[in-house]
């Protein structure tokens, strides 16, 4: 069973940014270059939403998850994202992390 893990909400339309620590499986702060990692955000039905950039932090072990544009995922529903590392070539990824998204109120055009 995988474990999903509650990470908030969003409303729809606002940038999503969040600071994840990850670990190599000794507890150590992981290491890498960020192009060694992947987050997909995807819906209940697996349809694929967004692909994250991912930055490495100023904190060994930290990088920021950012995906700007969230204006196509749907209120009243739950958006789901792991990060995956492919570094040493043996892919490994985090706990699935849960979004609820809102629907957005104040909605200004462009």
């Amino acid at each position: 069973m995988a474990i999903i893990k509650v990470q908030g909400t969003i409303k729809r339309g606002d940038a999503y940014i969040a600071v994840h620590t990850l670990t190599d499986s000794s507890g150590a702060p992981l290491v890498t270059d960020a192009a060694n990692l992947t987050a997909q955000f995807r819906d209940a039905d697996d349809v694929l939403l967004s692909t994250a950039v991912i930055e490495a932090a100023v904190t060994d072990g930290e990088y920021i998850i950012t995906v700007a544009d969230t204006t196509e995922w749907t209120p009243e529903t739950y958006v789901f994202y792991d990060i995956e590392y492919s570094g040493d070539g043996l892919p490994a990824s985090t706990d699935t992390y849960r979004l609820k998204v809102e629907k957005d109120i104040t909605v200004v055009d462009s």
